[in-house]
């Protein structure tokens, strides 16, 4: 199957330490890619590249067979890559409809149009069904309907009934 993303010979270095040195990652849809190893091995710093924080500084990152830049994270969501970080940054203020939809409110006049907010929030919160305060940066990241949903912390369910539900 093609890959959806794909990181072909990537670089990355900050300074004199080199963190990622000609790495290749595929993405393939309906497959669990696993990114394991120690601490400040580079793991974050791939998702980083994936998700248009960081840029490489030689290879390619290459989305439904097309060469791109992702030069923002807001690149990245416009091609399809929505990322869930570790730190949740989430608002506790805030309801979780607002959080969902955070950077993404839905407004008419420039105020904020609740209904269709919390309508486009339910409809997330109901696609994704596991571990209920995870579930609030998972329907956040997807709004978007990314191609794929690079993460830096676990948010599988223990046993997933199926693939769907993953």
């Amino acid at each position: 199957m093609t890959p959806v993303l794909r990181l072909d010979h990537v670089n990355k270095a900050f300074g004199p330490v080199k963190v990622i040195q000609d790495v290749s990652v595929d993405v393939i849809p309906g497959k669990v890619r696993v990114l394991l190893g120690e601490n400040r091995a580079g793991k974050s710093t791939l998702i980083k590249m994936m998700s248009g924080i960081y840029h490489p500084d030689s290879g390619s990152v290459i989305i439904d067979g097309n060469l791109v830049e992702l030069p923002t994270v807001k690149a990245a969501e416009a091609q399809g890559v929505a990322t869930i970080h570790q730190e949740l940054n989430l608002v506790p203020q805030m309801s979780v409809a607002e959080n969902i939809m955070l950077g993404r409110t839905p407004s008419r006049g420039g105020l904020v149009s609740w209904g269709p907010m919390r309508d486009q929030a339910r409809a997330a919160l109901t696609r994704r069904k596991f571990q209920l305060l995870r579930s609030i940066a998972a329907p956040r990241a997807g709004m978007s309907h990314p191609l794929s949903l690079p993460t830096t912390s676990p948010v599988v369910p223990r046993r997933p009934r199926s693939l769907q539900e993953l």
